[in-house]
């Protein structure tokens, strides 16, 4: 091999050993600039505990003048019945597994009373989901009973209320309050406020004169 060839062929295969080292460092960087890409810390969707739902099954409050079923599942407080002079009562529908509270209201009125204890109570109900988007539910039964439901989810103290009346002889509310843990966790009680209000929609539905 001429003295020329032979430089021509070294200078070919500098090249190739250039080329080929530069290849691989090139790999050795991408594949340590992913692998460093799984040390960044991003943030993940908080996980909420999974939520188990109550059957829809239902019993009637026995000791009430009126129909009303609440949830099989359910705790009335002990003395959460109680008569007061003008014959109202508190009922307080416990759900343990929930965390909350459905407290509820029966107020005996006549023709003369029942506009200013609805009006008073759908003002109350306005007043506890504020400006925050709220969704209302009216409802109408064959028994001649009239209802009102308003969701508020953004409202995660007060985020069920509802009033429903035989517009001659009572009328019964409530509103459903939540424990802290689920303050600031929208997510996590939308699961809890789709079970309660199909409670509250069978309860308004049932409700009539015994």
């Amino acid at each position: 091999m001429s003295k020329r060839k032979a430089n021509t062929f070294t200078a070919a295969l500098t090249v190739v050993t250039l080329w080929t080292v530069a290849f691989f460092f090139s790999l050795l960087f991408i594949d340590c600039v992913n692998n460093s890409g799984h040390d960044i810390a991003t943030p993940r969707r908080t996980a909420y505990p999974r939520i188990e739902i109550y059957d829809s099954v239902y019993l009637p409050i026995e000791s009430m003048p009126i129909n009303i079923e609440v949830n099989a599942h359910t705790i009335l407080q002990e003395d959460s019945l109680r008569d007061n002079s003008d014959g109202s009562r508190w009922i307080n529908i416990m759900y343990p597994g929930y965390n909350a509270t459905l407290h509820c209201t029966f107020t005996p009125v006549n023709a003369t009373t029942v506009g200013t204890v609805t009006g008073n109570r759908n003002e109350r109900m306005s007043l506890n989901a504020g400006d925050l988007t709220s969704e209302l539910t009216e409802i109408t039964t064959p028994h001649g009973t009239t209802g009102r439901i308003l969701t508020t989810p953004e409202s995660t103290v007060t985020p069920l209320q509802f009033i429903a009346t035989d517009n001659r002889s009572w009328v019964f509310s409530g509103a459903l309050y939540l424990t802290r843990q689920h303050t600031g966790n929208i997510d996590s009680i939308a699961p809890i406020l789709h079970s309660v209000r199909r409670d509250i929609v069978h309860s308004i539905r049932n409700l009539r004169q015994k």
